[in-house]
């Protein structure tokens, strides 16, 4: 082979090479970000985020989960807040789609819920089952967070994919849910719980 060739083949191979390396960086870097939010390591958050060009604030796990869920399963008003208010996306869905407003709603965490609904959070948006926040709200048969996420026009009617049924529906086979119910057909839906925005974590 000639040097000519040599040099051309060198320089492919370096350029191949690069790839995977810049990919490990920005997967070091994903990783690194949902580890610091675990851990409410804010230095390593903060210098993460001083990058302009940096995209870690929307990372996601292996298995689809940014850092809002892991805040949101946390009950950590704090963080969330400060990762809202950095741009963090309040509608990030895991691998199932299931949305951090879906965890609040399962979890029955009202301040969380507000927080994500007042940053533009969407309370019809359904996970893979079709599920959304107003159904987890009604399994639980919360009527603090059926009544928030009524006040920010979540819709009662919306079926899911598993039994074809709306939050409604299932609101009226549950014979401990009848406040519930009236709230859904738009009877009885007081003021949403107010929204507790958390200092920065410095």
């Amino acid at each position: 082979m000639s040097r000519r060739n040599l040099g051309t083949l060198a320089a492919v191979l370096l350029v191949v090479a690069a790839v995977p390396a810049l990919a490990q960086m920005g997967f070091s870097e994903a990783y690194s970000f949902l580890k610091a939010v675990r851990e409410r390591d804010s230095s390593t958050v903060n210098g993460i985020l001083a990058n302009p060009s940096t995209t870690a604030i929307n990372a996601r796990g292996d298995d689809g989960q940014g850092a809002l869920h892991i805040l949101v399963r946390g009950r950590d008003s704090t963080w969330l807040s400060f990762l809202l208010s950095r741009g963090a996306r309040p509608d990030i869905q895991d691998n199932e789609g299931t949305t951090p407003l879906m965890v609040a709603a399962q979890i029955g965490w009202i301040e969380g819920a507000d927080l994500l609904l007042r940053n533009g959070a969407n309370p019809n948006l359904s996970n893979s089952r079709g599920e959304t926040p107003l159904m987890f709200a009604v399994h639980n048969v919360s009527l603090p967070m059926v009544r928030l996420l009524m006040n920010h026009h979540a819709n009662p009617n919306q079926t899911d994919n598993v039994q074809g049924y709306s939050a409604l529906d299932y609101a009226r086979q549950d014979r401990r849910a009848g406040a519930i119910v009236q709230a859904l057909s738009g009877r009885g839906i007081g003021t949403p719980a107010p929204a507790t925005a958390g200092p920065q974590p410095r």
